[in-house]
């Protein structure tokens, strides 16, 4: 019963549209309708400018991370911990408060990787942050983060259970930005 609280709420957690809340209430946006149309916090940057991109961005990288908190609390199972993640990434991506057109998951999966590897985890971000400040591109900074947790990950010999994890989520939020790319692509 603790596994399916914890599942349940980590995607309850993640499905929270942070980045549509902040357009919509503090600057009348609907991502929905602007730029890409995606209610993500890269979206929202362009839309309002850095300091609001990164605000989005640490609130759902949040998401993930306490998704983690919460099913460590409720359930240690590594596979409950795996699940909660994954159940708040898809609640990212499809969340029903928004039709199922949610964000790609990107900087929830990397809060899911600061739960679950917390000190790569934290490099990582302090990298990912960097990039943001110097590129202010969104995509390469998550894809230098990516990287880098993985990376880190295999130096400080976390769980090779959590490292395949990681590879597999950071794949399937790759594969759906990259077939939201194909779909909104000039044919």
């Amino acid at each position: 019963m603790t596994a399916f609280l914890a599942i349940t709420l980590s995607f309850l957690i993640g499905s929270i549209p942070i980045s549509w809340l902040i357009g919509k209430i503090k600057y009348n946006i609907d991502l929905r309708t602007f730029g890409d149309g995606n209610v993500g916090a890269g979206n929202l940057q362009r839309a309002t400018g850095l300091k609001i991109g990164i605000f989005a961005i640490i609130a759902d990288l949040a998401k993930g991370g306490l998704a983690i908190g919460l099913s460590l609390l409720l359930d240690t199972t590594d596979w409950v911990i795996m699940a909660a993640g994954t159940a708040a990434v898809i609640g990212h991506i499809i969340p029903p408060w928004l039709r199922f057109r949610g964000g790609r998951g990107a900087a929830t999966a990397l809060g899911v990787a600061v739960g679950i590897v917390p000190i790569p985890g934290a490099i990582m971000l302090l990298i990912g942050l960097l990039m943001m400040l110097f590129i202010k591109k969104t995509l390469p900074s998550i894809a230098i983060s990516v990287i880098c947790v993985i990376g880190l990950s295999l130096i400080l010999s976390e769980p090779t259970k959590y490292i395949i994890f990681l590879i597999i989520l950071f794949s399937a939020v790759g594969l759906k930005d990259g077939i939201d790319r194909l779909k909104k692509a000039p044919k």
